[in-house]
């Protein structure tokens, strides 16, 4: 009898055969309480639970290890992409069907679509594997790799990244606890919420936020980009800059932001994004070469990679507290994250009142890099309570300004009053 060894508050049962036969296991309830119970059964006939999960290292320098008594059970995670391979060994346990579909077809089935051959545009579609098995992918089923949250449920919402697609897939998103987005627009400023078409994107975003997780919210997680050499910024974006989102930069393993990942004041963490291994689309529709040693698995690179790292911790963390807000999160990543130090210009002061609050900050990783251990270990302790029924805005828009921003070096100033007490979280 163990009462709570497993996933969160779950039972865990170890039971190894002595030879073949016929075996049985009977559950019950403490003190014959009512109520519905889930039995997950793994079955091992090899030893080797996850074969390539020795080459996940960036789990390891995640943490996730040190918090093996939650595992993201209970959470489903929407991701926004261009579909799930919902026959891949390691994710086919872990799709939410009834939660999942295709914005492109209107259909009920977020799986991949466009085939892996020599077509004019649309590209095939292959990126939404790697994004969910980074996240999701099955433990202990002998094949494979194994997610940052193995218990987490996944509901694929696909799109082909026409406007109309993100809109109904942004629509969808108040339905799930927590929701990836590894895209971005391409062009500075295309994704302006003043637009008709990207206000009602926005909307779809504050609705989840103020009603997702019976109030508590639908934690929004997006990729910062990876336009770096081009000068881009998430400043332009107004996906990533939204206060409502948790904007993630790529890193080496050592912490060091990634060469290409697109920097800019609204990255609140960094993750690591560099050669992650993970699945891929079965066969010669993936990433990896169909001659290759694992053609079932790829080794993916990018912020898209970056994000559902944040996207996993964030379901675990959940997992430990599901009581926690959507600001919440965002507080727990910034308080928790680690600093690399080597070659990194932290902007930083002692108040414990104004501006930075004491903690360091720069545009390249935000508060700094992800540490799950941290993240969940103070989630399991956090009281401060903080969604969209106790945030409150206050600002002014000043009309009719010409003036271009300045190089760096010079300043353009524009101050107005708050004439009520608030505690400051985002200034936009």
């Amino acid at each position: 009898y163990d009462n709570d060894s497993g996933a969160g508050k779950d039972s865990q049962i170890v039971f190894t055969t002595v030879g073949a036969g016929r075996y049985y296991i009977e559950i019950t309830s403490n003190n014959s309480d009512l109520g519905s119970y889930a039995l997950r059964l793994r079955e091992l006939y090899s030893g080797v639970e996850d074969p390539f999960a020795i080459e996940q290292t960036y789990l390891q320098a995640l943490g996730v290890q040190f918090v093996p008594e939650y595992s993201g059970a209970g959470i489903t995670v929407g991701v926004i992409d261009d579909g799930i391979d919902y026959h891949h060994p390691d994710l086919m346990n872990q799709i939410d069907f009834l939660g999942s579909m295709d914005a492109a077809y209107g259909t009920e089935f977020g799986n991949h679509k466009i085939p892996n051959v020599v077509l004019p545009p649309p590209p095939p579609d292959a990126h939404g594997t790697p994004v969910a098995g980074i996240i999701a992918a099955e433990k202990g089923n002998e094949t494979g790799v194994v997610g940052v949250a193995y218990d987490a449920d996944i509901a694929s919402t696909r799109v082909k990244w026409a406007n109309s697609h993100m809109l109904g897939a942004l629509n969808e998103q108040v339905n799930f606890d927590i929701s990836n987005n590894s895209w971005g627009t391409i062009n500075v400023f295309a994704d302006d919420f003043n637009r008709a078409d990207y206000m009602m994107g926005y909307q779809s975003i504050r609705y989840a936020v103020e009603n997702g997780r019976d109030g508590k919210g639908t934690v929004f997680v997006f990729s910062a980009g990876n336009s770096r050499s081009e000068g881009d910024n998430v400043n332009y974006h107004n996906f990533q800059n939204a206060r409502e989102t948790v904007t993630v930069a790529a890193t080496q393993i050592d912490g060091s932001v990634a060469s290409f990942s697109t920097p800019g004041a609204a990255i609140l963490v960094g993750a690591y994004g560099v050669d992650l291994l993970t699945t891929d689309r079965l066969g010669d529709l993936g990433y990896s070469p169909i001659f290759g040693p694992n053609p079932d698995y790829t080794y993916f690179t990018g912020t898209s990679a970056a994000a559902p790292v944040v996207s996993g911790v964030i379901a675990l963390m959940l997992e430990a507290n599901p009581d926690l807000g959507y600001r919440d999160v965002q507080k727990i990543l910034a308080y928790s994250a680690w600093h690399p130090d080597a070659g990194t210009i932290w902007s930083s002061n002692q108040s414990q009142t104004v501006n930075l609050t004491g903690m360091r900050f720069n545009d390249d990783l935000g508060f700094g890099v992800i540490d799950a251990r941290a993240a969940v270990r103070l989630a399991e302790t956090w009281q401060y309570y903080g969604d969209a029924r106790n945030e409150v805005r206050d600002g002014a828009r000043k009309l009719g300004l010409k003036d271009w921003i300045p190089d760096e070096g010079a300043a353009l100033e524009y101050s107005f009053n708050i004439d009520s007490h608030i505690d400051i979280e985002h200034a936009i």
